[in-house]
């Protein structure tokens, strides 16, 4: 009896035991999971750029990085919460500027600025001047440091006349034209579930799919006319493009410069 009640014992602490070891070796591997884990992914097709998505309080958008070579390094709308991870890949002595691509893209120079203090900041005029005014970043410059050394296959590409200060970023790889846009162009698959945050996107005029807001056109756009040519002018390159909106999904879709120029010609 007592030898029965013996074993019972050892065989209920080491069912304990195994149980205790599985738990931590399921939680070491959850720990392990999340410091391997990274919100970058390489696009497909290149190798040089990286993208993620950071939260803001209106929503969602996206940081793409391009590596210029040498150790330098763009970060278009750098996002809040980014600047740890993006610090994995680029290294602390890189020559790296962050870009503001439109003025309401100012909210994560700060952070990436705490995070590496040697960057650059820069911005066409309307961004600078919410940039001065609402951050503590007072060094922001124009684009001229970095356009005059960028290479022939990179380029910024300021939209003619437009109130926000919008930059376009081109960057070519593999017989393809990667743009990156800011708040002219976007391609959300799907609106949020949320009824709150689904309605105010909604009566912003955002839609779901590729898409030229009414805020842009009637807001941004000084000259609708030059615009159009522009834009239309920088798709109908002969190559195959790459949408990276900000706002939204990318699209690597053979026809996407085509469907751009039909929704520039119909919505502008």
């Amino acid at each position: 009896m007592w030898a029965l009640r013996d074993r019972r014992k050892a065989t209920k602490r080491a069912k304990g035991i195994n149980e205790g070891l599985e738990m931590r070796i399921v939680a070491r591997c959850v720990r392990l999971r999340r410091m391997s884990t990274t919100p970058w992914e390489t696009i497909h097709g290149s190798t040089r750029l990286r993208t993620a998505r950071y939260k803001f309080p209106g929503g969602i958008s996206r940081t793409t990085v391009v590596d210029l070579g040498d150790k330098r390094f763009i970060a278009y709308s750098p996002g809040i919460g980014l600047e740890e991870s993006a610090a994995k890949f680029i290294p602390d002595d890189a020559e790296l500027f962050l870009l503001s691509p439109a003025a309401g893209h100012i909210s994560g120079l700060e952070p990436w600025r705490a995070r590496f203090p040697k960057a650059t900041v820069l911005a066409e005029e309307a961004p600078r001047k919410r940039i001065a005014k609402k951050t503590t970043v007072q060094d922001a410059c124009d684009l001229a440091p970095l356009q005059d050394t960028l290479p022939a296959d990179v380029g910024l590409h300021v939209v003619p006349e437009c109130r926000f200060g919008e930059v376009w970023l081109r960057v070519e790889d593999n017989d393809r034209v990667y743009w990156a846009t800011c708040d002219s162009l976007m391609n959300i698959a799907k609106l949020p579930d949320k009824t709150l945050l689904r309605w105010v996107m909604l009566a912003y005029g955002l839609r779901e799919g590729l898409w030229l807001t009414p805020m842009f056109r009637h807001l941004a756009i000084k000259d609708k006319q030059r615009f159009r040519e522009w834009a239309i002018a920088h798709f109908e390159n002969g190559q195959r493009n790459v949408l990276i909106p900000c706002h939204g999904d990318i699209d690597d879709t053979n026809d996407i410069g085509h469907r751009i120029v039909q929704l520039i010609e119909q919505r502008v």
